[in-house]
């Protein structure tokens, strides 16, 4: 940070000297002297005093002050040169937020020369040597501070972020294990919430310090690469462990959406008309209920809750010995970074402590092997009516469409507990070797410094120290893969074939899936095209108001009868607030502007109150000064280390602001000079005055001609994030349909698949980003409800959305994950089960998406009918294929499964439930206990699938709530609905697992003959 603030104040004084060079050369030498001469006969004609100071030398400078040299073409210079460096700053700035501070600095030293530049006679390139020493001399302090006043290094905060992340992680676990017993009271779901929020906080806080890793110097047991060894199972413990919360997030979510539903089906009973009724999507929410009770069934409800107890009795010694493995590995971070001076433990107590741990690695393995063996068989005793003496699944057409739901459940559950026990597994091994490897303490220095250049040319990720754009962010990954995307069409155009080294890598292709044009533009279309992006992307809108704002508050400093009255009033401050006012993105202008004026009314308030008791009515005295000075100091400084770093520009400006009240004060009783503005109260009103008039001419800037909204800028973010997953989801449909049809055809394809570590770190990749983006935005959101804006979408509506598009986020990343694990025979179940890779729900997906993010960028409201709920469409068509008399023969015509299970879906025929078995093949309980990984697997895509399709139907239902519906179709007459008269009230309810399942059924009411047909299928088996 401090070579940062010096290389910004060496650039900003190194261009001014050069401006006032190139300055003083557009004036000729024989106007100066001209000038100059008479300045002369101004002064010696005046010998009076002058304010405090006497003499024709004072009386010169005066004159000068006001503007008595100003000479258009040197102003000219002056403005266009400066102009141009903070141009090229602001720019920097947006592009590599890493160089905010050279930024700032660079550009307060450059006004500097552009407000004083202008009005001096002759050269002086020392002027801003006033703001250079004081700010060079704190930098020196402040790093002989950090080496020599209790040091800690990055690895020593590292190491204690670590166990930030670590500490909070056995709490939760034992709440997961409690949840599972249907006795017990779930953990709030705001508590959840919040732990969750405070992990992703502190992960994002390591990521960003372990960049700093390689020019670390430590006294430790452990080196810089050590610690980032630990960086990958970590991570992958922290994700797993985040998979935990969101399980009990999703079940808590629908204890609340069945009651809300039981109070919507009581009101509709008795009459009454409910808050919570809804208003839009009635003719959506009554086929998703119609849908749901297809898995209704009180005894499989019953098995639900036996399955819940098998594996609570199975998990509880794995997710124990869980606790103890993260508890050791917690307590060898506090030895190895807590004890380097004092209460160092012995050469005895270290290896005991290792042979514990190895001991616990090993017990750990074992748990978890036992809990994968036991746990699947536990979960079938329950179900073990439900086969028949051959082991073929044969329930009782009384249980319902999914009879093994408690099965699935119980299974997606061990999957979870199984990950996150191995990857505990796997970071207490990375402890274990560490703690054999490193067994004394040594002095270790940097290993790495090749990387900083690296670091600084932005070739390695940013670490988020600073607040970054989400926009500015996407124009980043859609500038970047605009040239690759004319190259591919360059090598096209010329007939260039691509050879296998030359195959399209993930992220390449997930560029190209993005937008395939129709016509090419020509060159110089191209050129304007491209001109006109850069000029009016984030960076230069940003650059463009800077500059504004800049010529707008220092041109009075430029003209002769306001440029005494400027220095007087020390214009300089109202210049610099003005810049500091001004952000990349117009989202935290307000935030900002409240948080710089209210640090700047408190500053001024202690920096009186500092002046006053300890100078009192007379010139003020050294010792008092310093001894007042003290309590403030030590309460800005803690508030600076340990408040939330949303208030940490307000802590600055308050204590700038504090300082500047008392030190303007001192100089003007001890170092009387013109233009000090005076003392205590005096230079309070004036401080608040130039920060007001500051921050007014960044407001104008920013706020005309088109005022940013920043509804409109969330709400672009969020169409933005759901086209992305429009492309994610094309590359899943095609990675997956390529894979299926190489495995029936090999050597018939001409479409390279994608290699699975390049797609998977793709996918993680694009996750990770669409994380930090939404985690970004999920705050600030929640200041719209202060914001004046015309749009219907309220910060309530907006924060669901994010919510909801987090969701569909997790989901379709578990579902890439487990997706490309699955063996092929559950693959192949997959296609057939779900029409998620058929080409009409594949154009339902895109169309929904589509319209939802037409909508948040535009504020249109929904048609009301839409092809949703997804769930229904994807789940309901193929569960009533499998009954088709003829799904065999179709399958056995054509190998491509989603193909031929397209062409099923225009066949009619009877139902028949031995179709099922020979189609996807019988359900075995020997085939459950023996590929138990499979299937647990295969549970878990069917898991995500349906979340990620929930998760959509959701959002439509809240986007229609916002904005409400268009192109309204009378559909009462002929499909079901809520709140319509004439209907019987039958019982349906979501269920209790992850999908959107309950434990209880709520009453709604549906149509007659939407009864009929649920009853109808009430009676059909569906294979899992």
């Amino acid at each position: 940070m401090g070579l940062t603030v010096i290389l910004g104040m060496g650039l900003g004084w190194g261009w001014g000297v050069l401006t006032m060079k190139a300055a003083l050369v557009a004036r000729p030498q024989a106007d100066t002297n001209a000038r100059l001469a008479e300045l002369q006969r101004a002064a010696t004609q005046n010998t009076t005093n002058v304010g405090q100071l006497s003499g024709q030398t004072t009386y010169a400078q005066v004159l000068i002050f006001e503007g008595f040299m100003l000479d258009a073409r040197v102003t000219a210079v002056y403005y266009c040169m400066i102009c141009v460096l903070i141009y090229a700053l602001a720019r920097m700035r947006v592009a590599n937020p890493k160089f905010t501070l050279v930024q700032i600095f660079g550009t307060i030293i450059s006004d500097i020369f552009l407000t004083t530049g202008p009005i001096l006679p002759s050269f002086s390139g020392k002027i801003p040597l006033v703001l250079i020493k004081p700010a060079a001399t704190a930098i020196g302090i402040g790093a002989l501070c950090n080496i020599l006043i209790f040091p800690e290094s990055t690895s020593h905060i590292v190491l204690n972020n670590i166990k930030q992340i670590l500490s909070p992680m056995i709490e939760f676990v034992d709440a997961c294990r409690i949840s599972l017993d249907t006795g017990a009271r779930p953990l709030s779901r705001q508590r959840l919430k919040t732990a969750k929020a405070q992990g992703v906080a502190s992960f994002r806080a390591l990521e960003a310090r372990m960049g700093f890793l390689p020019l670390d110097v430590s006294v430790c047991r452990w080196n810089s690469q050590d610690i980032g060894e630990l960086k990958k199972p970590l991570r992958f413990v922290f994700i797993t462990w985040i998979g935990l919360l969101e399980a009990q997030i999703s079940r808590s979510q629908s204890t609340e959406r069945l009651a809300q539903l039981q109070e919507r089906s009581e009101a509709m009973k008795l009459g009454k008309v409910s808050e919570m009724q809804p208003k839009f999507g009635r003719h959506q929410i009554a086929q998703q209920l119609d849908f749901a009770q297809l898995f209704r069934n009180a005894e499989t409800e019953d098995l639900i809750t036996k399955s819940m107890s098998a594996l609570h009795e199975s998990s509880t010694p794995l997710l124990r010995k869980c606790n103890e493995a993260i508890q050791a590995m917690i307590e060898t971070l506090s030895v190895v970074n807590e004890k380097k001076w004092y209460g160092r433990p012995s050469e005895e107590a270290l290896s005991e402590m290792l042979q514990r741990h190895e001991k616990l690695l090993v017990d750990l393995r074992r748990e978890c092997e036992t809990f994968v063996a036991t746990t699947t068989p536990r979960i079938l005793d329950h179900h073990t009516h439900l086969f028949d003496v051959n082991g073929n699944l044969a329930p009782s057409p009384s249980l319902g469409a999914v009879p093994l739901r408690g099965v699935v459940l119980g299974l997606i559950f061990e999957e979870r507990f199984t990950i996150f026990a191995r990857s505990v597994t796997q970071l207490l091994a990375q402890f274990v070797a560490l703690e054999g490897q490193r067994k004394t303490q040594r002095l270790w220095l940097p290993v790495g410094l090749r990387h900083f250049g690296s670091w600084v040319s932005g070739r390695q990720p940013t670490p988020q120290i600073t607040p970054t754009s989400p926009e500015l962010e996407m124009e980043k990954e859609e500038s970047r893969s605009r040239p690759r995307h004319r190259h591919r069409k360059n090598k096209a155009a010329s007939g260039e074939k691509d050879s296998q080294s030359q195959l399209p890598n993930a992220s390449e292709q997930l560029a190209s899936i993005h937008l395939h044009r129709g016509k090419t533009r020509s060159p110089l279309g191209r050129f304007v095209l491209a001109s006109t992006h850069w000029i009016s992307s984030t960076a230069g809108m940003f650059a463009l108001r800077m500059v504004i704002a800049t010529i707008a508050v220092a041109i009075p400093a430029a003209i002769p009868s306001s440029s005494g009255f400027y220095y007087r009033e020390k214009g300089l401050w109202a210049l610099i607030m003005a810049q500091l006012g001004l952000v990349p993105y117009a989202a935290d202008f307000t935030f900002g502007l409240i948080l710089r004026i209210g640090g700047t009314v408190i500053g001024g308030i202690f920096g009186m109150v500092v002046w006053y008791i300890g100078a009192g009515n007379g010139p003020g005295n050294s010792y008092g000064m310093a001894a007042i000075f003290v309590p403030f100091i030590i309460v800005l400084m803690w508030l600076r280390l340990f408040a939330s770093p949303a208030f940490m520009q307000a802590f600055i400006i308050t204590g700038a602001t504090l300082y500047l009240t008392a030190a303007y004060s001192w100089v003007d009783t001890h170092i009387p000079s013109y233009g000090n503005p005076g003392v205590g109260y005096s230079v309070f009103w004036r401080r608040i005055v130039l920060v007001l008039v500051g921050f007014t001419a960044s407001a104008v800037v920013t706020y005309f001609p088109r005022p940013p909204n920043a509804g409109r800028h969330y709400r672009r973010v969020l169409s933005r994030t759901l086209s992305s997953f429009q492309d994610r989801y094309a590359l899943l449909v095609t990675h997956a349909t390529h894979v299926e049809h190489e495995n029936d055809t090999v050597g018939q394809s001409n479409v390279h698949p994608l290699g699975k570590t390049g797609f998977m770190t793709t996918v993680e990749k694009s996750t990770i980003d669409t994380a930090d983006l939404l985690s970004s935005i999920l705050g600030p959101i929640q200041l719209l409800k202060f914001e004046f804006s015309s749009t219907d979408f309220t910060a309530e509506g907006l924060g669901k959305i994010t919510l909801l598009t987090t969701n569909i986020n997790f989901n379709l990343f578990q579902l890439f994950y487990y997706l490309s694990q699955l063996p092929p025979e559950f693959k192949r179940r997959f296609f057939l089960l779900s029409g998620a890779f058929g080409e009409q729900f594949v154009g339902d997906f895109m169309g929904v998406l589509s319209l939802l993010s037409h909508s948040l960028e535009t504020g249109n409201a929904l048609p009301h009918v839409l092809p949703a709920p997804l769930t229904v469409r994807a789940f309901r068509g193929r569960v009533e294929t499998f009954y088709h008399p003829h799904a065999e023969e179709h399958i056995g015509q054509n190998s491509n499964t989603v193909e031929s299970m397209d062409n099923i879906n225009h066949e009619t025929g009877e139902e028949s439930t031995t179709h099922i078995n020979s189609v996807l093949g019988p359900i075995k309980r020997q085939m459950l206990e023996t590929k138990n990984e499979g299937f647990r697997k295969y549970c878990v895509v069917l898991s995500s699938m349906v979340g990620l399709l929930n998760a959509i139907d959701d959002m439509v239902l809240v986007v229609k709530e916002e904005l409400g519906e268009a192109h309204f179709v009378d559909i009462e007459k002929w499909t079901g609905g809520l709140g319509a008269p004439d209907r019987r009230s039958v019982h349906v309810a979501d269920g209790d697992d992850e999908t959107g399942a309950g434990n209880e059924v709520s009453d709604v009411n549906i149509k007659d003959n939407d009864t009929e047909q649920s009853t109808r299928k009430e009676k059909k088996t569906i294979a899992v």
